[in-house]
């Protein structure tokens, strides 16, 4: 069978057959190569040559390029061994470059063969410029145009939804009654004046639009219920003094505690109202603070203990300082996800069946907890998920909410170039080999929250209003309020959660696109639960009641896209599963190239389990599991590398050193500093303390021998030293990493 037939009619066999002719066309500038005898570059034949094997490595750029981009799902038909080709494509491709620069370099070694290198690095030079303005200016409009489609589709949710101003009563037949209050659709506009509206119960007719306004949905307020000590989230106590009508009686009033519909006199302690609740709530394990809020009605129905809170706190595996690490091989003699390539001397490039971007927009209609509770952090947390197993590890993505719109949770985003902190930041690049069918990401809204203790009022019978509280009553000094808030009882809490799968039934990826998700109650291994009950979903009767009932759903708002080729370099070398900020992409890919030299290029043997003599390794991997002191290594790597030329950008072994010092200036002082003030989360002063000092700190040890400096200082800031934990790196950590 001859090499033409063998091909697939698919873009994979139209990729094989432009490589076919490339090869042809690389065979023959070798042959002819071979047989000159020239000594000067300055020959019209060697610069004719040259020029082509310029032209035929962009060519080959270009196809190798398409390789990587190639997918199974786009192929026609069906084609054994896909990956396999695929790979032996990019590998064939790769190999085509590497014998194209050989053979230049033959050719510039020759007599005036300067020119001939100038030239080569100008034309490489502009191509890779307009690469970078062509992918900067498709990224920018494939964001713009998808913040504009989304408000589009946001606004017609909304945009034909008026609110009556003003009673009208029809005086024609076409006329539609309407009232204070009411809301209609309006389906056209006349101008004129007179609108084509749709009520609640589905009448049309023509209303003035003067007696309308447009309609801006408020956020539903809390509705006080009347119910048992046992159903209140934080009750609110009002002590009255009894108005004494026969004021012959001058008996001592017995202050009395009315709380809500049940009343508490004051020889009941707080203390005794707190136990009153945990004792009416059936539970045969020991309850914690979620378990006593849920019951008392605090909580809405469908919030639950957070899972990927508590696989977190339970387990480093799924945290990224685990994500980052290599995975061993069955044999254990091998890691199974890092490669040495000795064809290029670097790290070998992972093509992945999962490589998208995804963008949280903002959640809406999120319901909040009852008075009582106080929320310390609102937080996406986001993990791959294939219906039954958490695949990759888990990032979390704190929201912002105005005390105005608690509901409505914001992702901050920044076009002016300053880089967000990455807790902040809700770009992150999904990565993923998994080949199950139902592989998705995993969105889980979540809060941290603390007990407030309860407020309560003194009413005297003059109308006098005043704060009081148990600790105001000497005769209980530890009372429950003042417990609350010396212990903290604090808690994490989801408030919904949505699986968003990468691919449909078909196989194909999903569209790169804006999605806006409804969101389940429970946890992901429930099925019908509703976030928040109350909201009823009776079947609508009309289009307006359909509108009005999706607006009141909670929803969350994401946008999955395609990373950039200029990015993809980086992010071919990440780890195969893994969820990452964008803005890591890049420290995290030094990363790993410094850490296949330590434990592939440079082991003396594949048996070898000796402790790796690397500082950066040990170091960059403590700090994985510190977002701000990641933040710090980005953002003094991105200040160095914007001073790089084209020769230090073409030095890999160059770029590995300054990745090296860059860890070594910032995460190491850092890590072993006594001054740095323990990590505590959703504490804003902690977390506000420890910021100004990374900031101060690696100020001053990125200055020439500042880290010399910060250790040698003679003030007591630095942590005994334990060589062997700072020092080195123990390969025997991926025993429990074996698949």
């Amino acid at each position: 069978m001859s090499l033409a037939r063998a091909r697939t009619s698919g873009p994979l066999g139209t990729l094989q057959k432009q490589a076919d002719q490339l090869k042809s066309k690389i065979d023959e500038v070798t042959a002819i190569t071979k047989k000159w005898s020239f000594k000067s570059a300055e020959e019209p034949q060697v610069i004719t040559c040259h020029d082509n094997c310029i032209q035929y490595k962009i060519e080959a750029s270009t196809l190798l390029l398409q390789a990587n981009n190639l997918q199974k799902h786009e192929e026609p038909e069906a084609v054994s061994n896909f990956e396999q080709k695929k790979m032996d494509e990019v590998k064939r491709l790769q190999n085509f470059q590497m014998r194209l620069d050989k053979i230049m370099e033959t050719m510039e070694e020759l007599e005036n063969g300067d020119n001939l290198r100038s030239t080569r690095e100008k034309e490489i030079k502009e191509i890779k410029e307009d690469d970078e303005q062509e992918d900067n200016g498709d990224d920018n409009e494939e964001e713009d145009l998808s913040e504009e489609e989304y408000e589009d589709e946001e606004d017609t949710e909304t945009e034909d939804l008026h609110e009556v101003l003003c009673d009208f009563q029809g005086e024609q037949a076409d006329d539609l009654n309407i009232k204070v209050g009411d809301i209609v659709d309006i389906l056209s506009k006349r101008d004129d004046g007179w609108w084509k509206a749709e009520n609640e119960e589905g009448k049309v007719g023509m209303v003035p639009s003067t007696f309308l306004k447009k309609y801006e949905e408020e956020e539903d307020k809390e509705e006080e219920v009347s119910a048992p000590v046992s159903d209140l989230a934080s009750p609110e106590a009002v002590i009255q003094e009894p108005v004494i009508e026969d004021s012959s009686e001058v008996n001592t009033p017995r202050t009395e505690f009315w709380l809500e519909s049940n009343i508490w006199s004051s020889e009941d302690s707080g203390k005794q109202l707190w136990k009153g609740i945990k004792d009416q709530v059936s539970e045969p394990q020991k309850m914690d603070v979620t378990d006593v809020l849920s019951a008392m009605g605090a909580l809405p129905a469908g919030f639950r203990p957070s899972m990927m809170y508590n696989l977190l706190l339970k387990s480093e595996e799924y945290s990224l300082r685990k994500a980052i690490l290599p995975t061993l091989s069955e044999s254990q003699l091998g890691f199974e996800n890092l490669h040495w390539d000795p064809a290029t001397d670097q790290l070998r490039k992972l093509v992945t069946r999962v490589l998208r971007s995804c963008r949280l927009w903002k959640c809406k209609m999120i319901p909040v907890p009852s008075t009582g509770v106080e929320v310390l952090s609102r937080h996406v947390r986001i993990a791959l998920f294939d219906g039954t197993n958490i695949l990759s590890n888990i990032r979390t993505v704190r929201a912002q909410a105005d005390e105005t719109k608690p509901k409505m949770w914001n992702f901050p985003t920044t076009k002016t170039g300053a880089i967000l902190p990455s807790l902040l930041d809700g770009h992150s690049i999904v990565r993923s080999n998994n080949k199950h069918s139902n592989i998705g990401i995993l969105f889980e809204l979540g809060i941290t929250y603390i007990r407030t203790p309860p407020k309560r009022l003194v009413r005297f019978s003059d109308g006098l209003l005043c704060e009081y509280s148990d600790s105001e009553n000497e005769e209980q000094p530890e009372s429950a309020r003042d417990k609350l808030r010396q212990t903290g009882e604090r808690g994490e809490m989801s408030c919904g959660w949505v699986h968003l799968k990468l691919f449909d039934e078909q196989g194909n990826a999903i569209p790169n696109k804006a999605y806006e998700l409804n969101l389940n109650g429970g946890t992901p291994f429930e099925q019908g639960v509703e976030v928040d009950p109350s909201i009823k979903k009776r079947a609508p009767s009309s289009r307006l009641r359909l509108l009005l009932a999706a607006n009141k759903q909670p929803k969350l708002m994401v946008q999955i896209g395609t990373p950039s080729n200029a990015k993809r370099k980086y992010m071919d070398l990440l780890p195969s599963n893994i969820i990452l900020p964008s803005t890591f992409c890049e420290i995290v890919s030094y990363f790993r190239r410094v850490l296949v030299d330590a434990l592939v290029r440079n082991r003396i043997s594949t048996t070898d389990a000796d402790l790796v003599d690397s500082p950066v390794i040990a170091t960059f991997i403590e700090a994985a599991g510190s977002s701000d002191i990641m933040d710090a290594i980005r953002n003094l790597w991105t200040e160095k590398a914007k001073e790089f030329t084209r020769a230090d950008k073409r030095d890999k072994d160059s770029l590995k050193d300054v990745f090296k010092s860059t860890v070594m200036e910032t995460a190491y002082p850092l890590l072993h500093s006594n001054q740095l003030t323990k990590s505590k989360w959703a504490d804003y002063q902690v977390e506000s303390q420890r910021w100004q000092y990374i900031n101060q700190t690696t100020q001053a040890t990125k200055a020439p021998n500042g880290a010399l400096n910060f250790f040698l200082s003679t003030s007591d800031n630095v942590e005994p030293f334990d060589n062997i934990a700072e020092l080195t790196y123990d390969i025997s950590d991926h025993a429990q990493l074996i698949l």
